[in-house]
Order: structure tokens, then C-alpha cells, then sequence
């Protein structure tokens, strides 16, 4: 019997198994579970080099796998500003930061912003106070609207006699101009004029968010991405880039745009993702 790498014992383990439902310890061997059970009956496993983890009574569940999610939408987010504040200020003064940081012209983009935690819906005028040098622009925690700075608004052409496209609405104060806050389909508006990362600035953003869905113990995720998500996962790929503490990828793949080069479905990723 080979030994084990790991022994996590003292732990309150559910096995998802209906004839042992619960168990105090597991072995892991590579990759690989290789034993569940008692304490005494895991013992069996421990060799000179097993690391031994006693997690003092702590819960232990099999990893979770989210069916439907936006990997690429939730890396870029990661890259971007949290404003999931408590207060409008707070938003304001991480928004501040990020311009601080940043050469003027620069986007800054992010998401979170829930206006009944505020009072209030968020203004252009709040976001110039702080950044009137960068095209900001936040997504509700929704996705569901938008709020810009002037500067965005200008880059995007938005002006007083921009219509409401079909499906959205412009938000206007009395006078007509428009204060900031675009829903639904007028988000599109802003969101075409923001640069997108390049691919290997994408890829960078990728890895991260593999190890923090990792991290919240997602082992792996089926990814409605488009062709840059997938073109993305196979840089880290190539790149030789062990798994182990990632989140493994699966692509549902479901679009008519071109694919990039190199990577027509079943092209890549090694059963880490597989495209249909």
C-alpha cells in the first residue's frame, strides 16, 4: 500500500456515500482519495513523508461544481473595482484609489454598487467628484444596470439626445441630460466603447480566478464563455501550468463568432475543458 501525501483527520467529513455517511478522517494519495473512514482505519495510510492535518472537528464537504457560470465575466470582475460597499462613499473613495493609480484616460470599470444599500441611485456627479479624468463605469450587482461618469458618457457619444434603445432606458433628470445609470439593453451603450484585455492579459485573469474559485471550494465550474475565454484557458495550458489547488473548466460552448485560431472545439485543454 502506498503511503499517503495527506491525512486530514478530526474532521467531520460528509461522503455523499449512503452506507457511510459521515467519517473522521480520508488519505489522499497524489490526486486521489485514497481511503475514508475512522481515524484508526485512516491511521493505516500515514508513511515517514504523510503530512498530517488535524482540522479540530472542522467540516469537510465533497468539492461543489457550479453548472452554469461566466468565467470570463467573473475574472474580469476580479480585475476591476469592488463598490459591494455599504455606503456610497466608501465607493466613491475605492474608485478614488483606482484612479490614483491609474494615467488619466485610463478606464476604470467594476461592479457590486446596490442602491437600497445607499438610499439612493449613484450619479455621474458622484463619480466626477473622484475620478473626472477616467471613464468609470460600474455594474449593479444585478448586471442589470450601469453607472457612468461623464467621461464614459462622452467616449460612448451618450448626449441629451441619445435615445432609449429598445429594450433599455437612459436614466434623465428633469431637464433631459442624462444622470449616469443606463439599464438593461442601453448598458450596451458604455459597455462597447470599454477596451477589452487582451488575451494574454485575460489568461493572467483566468489563473487568478481558477485559484479563488478554488479557494471557496468550487473543483470545477461548466463555463458558458465565448472563443477569447477558450483561446485564454489554452495559453495557461500550454504554458504547462500544473491543476492542483485549481478549478477545473468545462465549456459549454454555444456561439456563431469565428474561433480564434487554434482552437476549434476538442483542441485543447486535455480533458481540463472539452468544447461541444
Amino acid at each position: 500500500m502506498q503511503a499517503a501525501d495527506w491525512i486530514l483527520w478530526n474532521a467531520r467529513i460528509y461522503t455523499q456515500d449512503p452506507e457511510q455517511p459521515e467519517a473522521e478522517a480520508l488519505a489522499v494519495v497524489g490526486e486521489t482519495l485514497a481511503a475514508v473512514g475512522p481515524m484508526e482505519a485512516v491511521r493505516a495510510w500515514q508513511g515517514p513523508r504523510t503530512r498530517i492535518l488535524d482540522l479540530k472537528g472542522a467540516t469537510v464537504l465533497p468539492g461543489l461544481i457550479d453548472a452554469h457560470l461566466h468565467l470570463e465575466g467573473y475574472a474580469r470582475l476580479q480585475m476591476g473595482v469592488d463598490v459591494d460597499t455599504p455606503t456610497l462613499e466608501e465607493a466613491l473613495a475605492r474608485v478614488a484609489r483606482q484612479a490614483a493609480t491609474r494615467p488619466p484616460g485610463e478606464w476604470i470599470v467594476g461592479r457590486g454598487w446596490l442602491q437600497e444599500r445607499w438610499g439612493r441611485f449613484p450619479t455621474a456627479d458622484d463619480l466626477d467628484r473622484v475620478a473626472p479624468a477616467h471613464p468609470v463605469a460600474l455594474w449593479a450587482r444585478s448586471g442589470h444596470a450601469l453607472w457612468a461618469n461623464r467621461e464614459a458618457m462622452r467616449r460612448a457619444g451618450v448626449t441629451r439626445d441619445t435615445p432609449d434603445p429598445p429594450g433599455g432606458r437612459i436614466a434623465r433628470d428633469a431637464a433631459g441630460e442624462p444622470t449616469g445609470l443606463f439599464f438593461e439593453r442601453a448598458i450596451d451603450g458604455i459597455a462597447r466603447v470599454i477596451p477589452e484585455p487582451s488575451i494574454e492579459e485575460l489568461a493572467e485573469a483566468l489563473y487568478e480566478a481558477l485559484h479563488a474559485l478554488a479557494a471557496l471550494g468550487l473543483t470545477a465550474v461548466h463555463n458558458f464563455d465565448g472563443p477569447r475565454s477558450f483561446a485564454a484557458l489554452q495559453i495557461l495550458h500550454a504554458r504547462g501550468i500544473s491543476r492542483s489547488g485549481w478549478c477545473n473548466t468545462f465549456l459549454s460552448l454555444c456561439w456563431t463568432t469565428p474561433w480564434p485560431s487554434g482552437c476549434a472545439p476538442g483542441s485543447g485543454m486535455n480533458g481540463c475543458a472539452s468544447g461541444r
